[in-house]
């Protein structure tokens, strides 16, 4: 028979004072909306450094794939436009 399971609150802490998860939790990036100051933290509740605000602190996210290919077609499209403003300016 397996050994009973133990307790675990929503964040994975042993509710009876039991020994810490062998992992840890990781640090997430946020960015406070009225100061726009980028911080990380890995509180429950994270504050400002800057401007000590509680709310209105957003996870900051990677851009998707679709923006990055977006970004990507309009770097080429650019890039074409001005070699090939050049290019007719040179031949003429």
């Amino acid at each position: 028979m397996p050994p009973p399971r133990r307790a675990t609150s929503c964040w994975h802490e042993p509710l009876d004072g039991g020994a810490a998860p062998a992992y840890v939790a990781r640090t997430v990036r946020y960015r406070c909306a009225r100061c726009h100051t980028e911080f990380t933290s890995d509180d429950d509740l994270p504050r400002c450094p800057t401007c000590g605000a509680r709310s209105g602190i957003e996870p900051v996210h990677a851009p998707s794939l679709p923006m990055r290919l977006f970004g990507a077609v309009l770097g080429v499209a650019i890039t074409l436009a001005l070699a090939g403003g050049l290019a007719s300016r040179s031949l003429g």
